[in-house]
């Protein structure tokens, strides 16, 4: 019986020798084949998050997460981290609540767009612009003139929007190495707003104005760093374009009384639908999902909300009585924050949840996989259920 249990303990024995023999072996041989891939960054982020555990209750609750004493001007999440602007620097924050990173510029009106790659930063009405990773900023500049709007893609290719001299308007293209791939100048008209295709990192939509018999008028213009020329365009006359949706195979457009969808191989009109000028409150979207809500003027808070998809069919619309803070959509989720409220609407199957929140939180932030509700100084996420 003792030699039996002994050849069973040798063989276990060899099978942890060979196991981790083959552990080295496969250690040494991924470090070799894919050592331009291995990264610190990519070890962070091997590490960090591996679970969510989902409320017990219908509260929200969680790790609040604490900025230092002076408000942000603005708050986005950026490869999970939580990256808050200030007028002097940009702060990144993991969601357990610890700062990861910090950098110090001083800009008037900071904003900031990010990719799956790179977050880039830049001062509307100023003329500075810089990208960062997680860990440090990796590329800035001052153009000559203001800076008007920017986009970025998930491959880290870039666009900015600003003037020239002797132009009215100039739209840079910077691939993901910082090599500036292509220039746009217009002497006529004034470029207001840039969307970059999250399928084609070559192509690129801009939206201008420029007067027209006494009207404004609204061109859209589809670019790419593969034709000198324009690929297609689209004038709207007396209406001015208010959003442009980051964009696969259609783009979703948001004009002061309409919203319309096109698709963007030749910008021909997929669907429209019209409202009235001055009821239109705010609008959210994803890349599956449009909702633009509209206030009904009366007194109270009221309101009409339209729910699109991306090829433009109407599936469902719905009314709010609160008095909405602020929404966000999330996957196929669409969030409504109200005073001490938020409502979850499943936008495939349009039930809802209600959650209780602290009164102090004012604004949401989301990608596709995160919804935080936030305030000035503090931010806690929202479990996905």
């Amino acid at each position: 019986m003792k030699r039996h249990y002994n050849r069973i303990a040798r063989g276990f024995a060899y099978a942890k020798f060979l196991t981790l023999i083959s552990a080295v072996i496969f250690t040494l041989f991924a470090f070799n084949l894919y050592r331009n891939d291995i990264t610190i960054e990519n070890f962070r982020y091997m590490i960090k998050y591996l679970d969510f555990k989902s409320a017990e209750s219908d509260t929200v609750t969680g790790t609040s997460i604490v900025f230092d004493s002076e408000a942000s001007t603005g708050m986005l999440l950026y490869r999970s981290d939580v990256a808050v602007l200030k007028k002097n620097g940009l702060e990144l924050y993991d969601l357990s609540g610890q700062k990861i990173f910090s950098s110090s510029f001083t800009m008037t009106s900071p904003h900031a767009v990010c990719g799956d790659k790179y977050l880039l930063v830049f001062d509307v009405g100023g003329t500075y612009a810089a990208v960062f990773n997680t860990f440090s900023k990796i590329w800035e500049t001052n153009f000559e003139y203001p800076i008007i709007d920017a986009s970025i893609n998930d491959q880290g290719d870039f666009c900015i929007l600003t003037s020239k001299k002797g132009y009215k308007s100039a739209l840079y293209h910077y691939n993901s190495n910082f090599k500036m791939t292509y220039a746009w100048m217009s002497g006529d008209k004034y470029a207001v707003d840039v969307s970059m295709s999250s399928k084609n990192r070559d192509k690129f939509i801009l939206t201008a104005i420029h007067a027209n018999d006494g009207f404004f008028q609204s061109d859209i213009i589809l670019l790419s760093t593969e034709s000198d020329n324009a690929i297609a365009s689209v004038s709207l006359y007396d209406e001015l374009v208010l959003e442009l949706s980051g964009f696969k195979e259609n783009i979703t457009v948001l004009t002061d009384k309409r919203i319309l969808f096109y698709n963007t191989e030749n910008l021909e009109l997929i669907s429209w639908s019209e409202f009235s000028r001055d009821s239109l409150s705010d609008f959210v979207f994803n890349q599956n999902y449009s909702v633009p809500i509209f206030s009904k003027k009366i007194i109270g808070s009221e309101n009409d909300l339209a729910v699109f998809s991306s090829n433009g069919e109407n599936i469902h619309s719905f009314n709010s009585q609160e008095h909405i803070l602020d929404m966000c959509i999330s996957d196929n989720k669409l969030y409504q924050l109200s005073s001490g409220r938020l409502t979850v609407f499943n936008l495939d199957t349009f039930e809802k949840e209600v959650l209780e929140t602290d009164k102090k939180y004012d604004r949401l932030i989301s990608d596709d996989y995160t919804v935080l509700i936030a305030c000035a100084n503090d931010a806690v996420a929202v479990s996905q259920r």
